[in-house]
């Protein structure tokens, strides 16, 4: 009935994504607190960083998706002011990286453009 994942996603939000599809679908959502999962922390995304990228840009499309047009301007003014600014200086201090904030940029521009 909600579907399955998103697939344009790819990565990240597509779990909150179908939540939001899910809870809108009549159903509920629960947390098991006894299950745990294994996980190798973002292995993966941290070779090239492209968790900056597709986080950013998934944010973006996240919030185009499901919020209206008051909501999505006052985010777009939080993301350019607030958010956009820590990745940026997070690019630079953590990473010491301009390849991270290249991420940063280029998923802002797919997120806000290209979607």
């Amino acid at each position: 009935k909600v579907g399955l994942f998103d697939i344009s996603y790819f990565a990240y939000y597509e779990d909150t994504d179908l939540c939001i599809r899910t809870k809108s679908g009549g159903y509920d959502l629960v947390c098991v607190q006894s299950s745990m999962i294994w996980h190798k922390g973002s292995q993966s995304s941290k070779v090239n960083r492209f968790g900056l990228y597709y986080g950013t840009r998934n944010m973006i499309k996240f919030e185009k998706k499901y919020a209206n047009s008051l909501q999505f301007i006052i985010f777009a003014l939080y993301f350019i002011f607030v958010k956009f600014t820590f990745l940026i200086g997070m690019s630079l201090i953590y990473h010491r990286s301009l390849l991270s904030v290249k991420r940063c940029v280029d998923g802002a521009i797919a997120g806000f453009f290209k979607m």
